[in-house]
């Protein structure tokens, strides 16, 4: 098989997974808005693909270069190792999709590079370590966050805020899809990276086409 014919295999791979990122993110940033009538699910998909757009311009290429670089010497990833670690990304994700089940595309993404590194023992673990370590503090942090305010500031920020009031709703409605457009734009800093990450690491693709192809596939499957 040419080399030519294996970068289209590792493109195609590639937009394989963002197509499947894209369907499990929507819901996740959208989710409140689309199921409270507040937008259409078309509407939703087209915000989403043009934050994730924004996103992985702005911020996602500091993401690829994390996930195409610092975990795995670029050297190893090579088209067709780049090929492999793509193709365990998109099966797990699109399980997920299929499952119903949300599913981490990050930790997923992570998951299969630390795996190819370990096992040519060529991790560099303290990267690892950091990474994790943030996975576990957000976590926490966000489940203490949520709990506390839940438990003792709830009912004292929906009085006050009052988005049932007629003249409130509107505000509530804006803030839904702000929300939104910023988890979307979220998205796209860091899943862009789950999608072109290894190609840009093994210098098959350049930074900005590789954020591109990884931006679009994303926002395609937004609509998927």
């Amino acid at each position: 098989m040419s080399v030519s014919v294996l970068f289209v295999v590792g493109l195609a791979t590639a937009v394989f997974v963002g197509v499947n990122v894209g369907g499990s993110s929507t819901g996740v940033a959208f989710g409140p808005a689309t199921g409270s009538g507040v937008l259409s699910m078309r509407a939703a998909s087209a915000l989403m693909a043009v934050f994730v757009f924004a996103g992985g311009l702005a911020v996602g290429p500091a993401v690829v270069d994390t996930l195409g670089t610092d975990f795995v010497p670029a050297e190893y990833f090579t088209l067709g190792a780049s090929i492999g670690v793509l193709l365990f990304i998109g099966v797990g994700i699109l399980l997920g999709n299929i499952l119903r089940v949300s599913v981490g595309t990050s930790q997923t993404a992570v998951g299969a590079v630390v795996g190819m590194g370990a096992a040519l023992g060529v991790l560099d673990w303290r990267v690892v370590g950091e990474v994790v370590t943030w996975w576990v503090v957000s976590a926490i942090a966000a489940f203490w966050i949520a709990a506390v305010v839940g438990r003792y500031c709830y009912d004292r920020i929906a009085a006050v805020l009052d988005f049932q009031a007629e003249g409130r709703r509107r505000l509530g409605q804006v803030l839904t899809v702000g929300v939104g457009c910023y988890m979307a734009f979220s998205a796209g800093a860091s899943n862009v990276a789950n999608a072109v990450a290894p190609l840009v690491g093994s210098g098959q693709l350049t930074m900005t086409p590789g954020v591109l192809v990884g931006a679009a596939a994303i926002g395609a499957g937004a609509f998927a």
